[in-house]
């Protein structure tokens, strides 16, 4: 499981390119066939990752809907700044970080969190219009794709 995989796959799944249980059958296969290469901890973490943290975030964010799209605990309501739709600002780590999402529809957790999150949170900026820009940065891909699980280990 190298490094750099985790974004790769990050946005494959976000997208729907892949389905989590396609990915985790995949990990499963190749550490029973990795003769002792990959580590039992290293595949349990992934897996948690994949199925404990991301899925279990989903799947909460569609429980609480749809209060949960409403919440705005701190009552922001500035404009988000016209260069998230540019990424032209003198600041060079969000000029980075949203010129990345802009480009490829994608980009690390900790450029879309701890820099343009950050960033809009301190800046007070409204909830909904944050959610709109990282929607409409990760539209930029054709189609809504369903994943194809039929080939998965035990399907």
């Amino acid at each position: 499981m190298g490094e750099g995989l985790h974004g790769q796959l990050s946005f494959a799944l976000n997208v729907k390119l892949l389905h989590p249980l396609f990915v985790i059958n995949q990990v499963l296969d190749a550490y029973c066939h990795s003769e002792g290469k990959l580590g039992l901890a290293q595949v349990e973490g992934f897996i948690r990752q994949v199925l404990g943290w991301r899925e279990y975030v989903r799947c909460m964010y569609w429980h609480l809907m749809p209060e949960f799209e409403r919440m705005n605990f701190f009552g922001h309501t500035t404009a988000l700044p016209a260069f998230y739709w540019t990424g032209e600002t003198d600041m060079r780590c969000m000029r980075q970080a949203i010129s990345q999402s802009l480009t490829y529809a994608d980009a690390h957790h900790i450029q879309r969190l701890m820099a343009a999150g950050n960033f809009a949170l301190l800046a007070d900026v409204s909830p909904p219009e944050v959610e709109a820009w990282h929607h409409t940065a990760s539209d930029k891909l054709p189609g809504d794709f369903d994943a194809d699980i039929s080939g998965c280990a035990g399907h």
